[in-house]
Order: C-alpha cells, then sequence, then structure tokens
C-alpha cells in the first residue's frame, strides 16, 4: 500500500497530509521540527536550528510570549529592578515600591537602554556600566538551616556576550574590604561556554551555562 494506513479492524485509510505553514528561518542550514504534545487539548511543532527555536500552533508562528515582569503577586520581594529606565538622568527603580531605588554609574539611562526579551526594554552594560543601590540590612542573609537564618534567592535575565572575563551580576561584595557577603558571577570560561556561580560565606555553587544566549538564573542560599 502507498500513501495509506492500515487500520487494526480492517481496512486502510489515507494518510494525513501536510500543510505549508513558513519557511524555516534559515534555509542554507539544517533545521528540525519536532513535535510536542503538552497535552490533549495543547499541541505544538518546535523548529530548531543553529542557535535558535521557533513555535507554531494552529497553523502559525507563536509571535508573543505570556512573560511578564509584573512580581506584585509575591509578597516576600526585597528590590526588583526592572532595568527598563530610559531617562535623562542615572535613576534605576525599584519596582518593589521603590524602597531601593538606585542609580547608574555614570550614563543616564535613556543611553543604555535597549530593546528587550520581557517588558518594555533593558540595559545595555557592555562591561563598563553598573547600577549601585544603598547598602540596606534586607540585603544581608545567613545561611539556610542555621539560627535566625534569613535563606533567599537572587535571579537575573542576562545575555552574555564576553566569557573572557569574570562578570558580576548582583552582588553585596566589596572587593576591596572584608565586607563579602554574596555575589551572582558570570565567570570566565571558554570558547564555548562560561560558568555561571553563586557565591557567599558559606559555599558556591556553579552551574554550566552556553554563551552569547539568554538566560534566566537564580542563585539560593
Amino acid at each position: 500500500m502507498e500513501n495509506l494506513i492500515p487500520i487494526p479492524q480492517g481496512g486502510a485509510q489515507k494518510r494525513p497530509g501536510t500543510k505549508y505553514i513558513a519557511e524555516v528561518k534559515t534555509s542554507s542550514l539544517s533545521t528540525r521540527i519536532i513535535p510536542f504534545e503538552f497535552s490533549t487539548s495543547q499541541s505544538y511543532v518546535v523548529e530548531v536550528g543553529n542557535q535558535y527555536m521557533r513555535f507554531y500552533t494552529n497553523n502559525a508562528q507563536i509571535l508573543s510570549g505570556d512573560g511578564t515582569e509584573d512580581l506584585s503577586a509575591i509578597g516576600n520581594l526585597v528590590g526588583h529592578w526592572l532595568l527598563n529606565d530610559a531617562a535623562a538622568n542615572q535613576t534605576v527603580l525599584d519596582d518593589d515600591g521603590g524602597t531601593h531605588n538606585g542609580a547608574t554609574l555614570a550614563a543616564n539611562t535613556e543611553d543604555i537602554s535597549e530593546t528587550g526579551k520581557v517588558g518594555s526594554g533593558c540595559f545595555a552594560l557592555n562591561g563598563t556600566e553598573y547600577v549601585i543601590v544603598t547598602d540596606h540590612a534586607d540585603f544581608t542573609f545567613s545561611d539556610a538551616g542555621a539560627p535566625g537564618s534569613k535563606p533567599f534567592s537572587v535571579a537575573a535575565w542576562i545575555y552574555v556576550t564576553d566569557q573572557s572575563n569574570s562578570t558580576i551580576i548582583v552582588s553585596k561584595w566589596d572587593a576591596g574590604a572584608a565586607t563579602r557577603e554574596w555575589r551572582l558571577f558570570s565567570d570566565s570560561g571558554t570558547t564555548n561556554n562560561s560558568l555561571l556561580s553563586f557565591e557567599h560565606a558559606i559555599s558556591a555553587i556553579p552551574t554550566s551555562m552556553h554563551s552569547k544566549r539568554a538566560y534566566f538564573r537564580i542563585g539560593s542560599s
């Protein structure tokens, strides 16, 4: 039989056909098409190519996601810097009630503003700029399980462009003094990947990660 599917109960039926939805992103390179069924009512097709993935459902590409930068439903946030400020000043607003606003080192936020993955923007720090937030007891944590401990998590979206040097992502860590509590940083790595680590007074937690991709990473005590 050709172009037919045998039925267990007997007989045969025509095989399902295919439908043209879209051209792959780069036709000159190899691309894989992978089916993904999340549930009986939700199914997708994943287009996997050179350093990218695209998703399709209901005969069309998914062009907008459900990501959000609104974390107001989380009641125990200490600080939440969206890094989407784009003004003629250096103020970096804390979205968690504005209790811990920061400031850029030298540039106005409008000069380092770029299009982000989620929300209205992000900062392109380019290895020269960073955000300074005044020290506060809210940022001091102790080891999980210790008496009076304050376990915590630190999370960030980052895009790695230079893995030749170690880069601090967020920290309460004064390299030139005895005040060294914790830091989340991208460690120097090889051509194909770099290392992301979370370090505090008790331990360091390394996590392998590929370079030049967008990542969401969390460090926990």
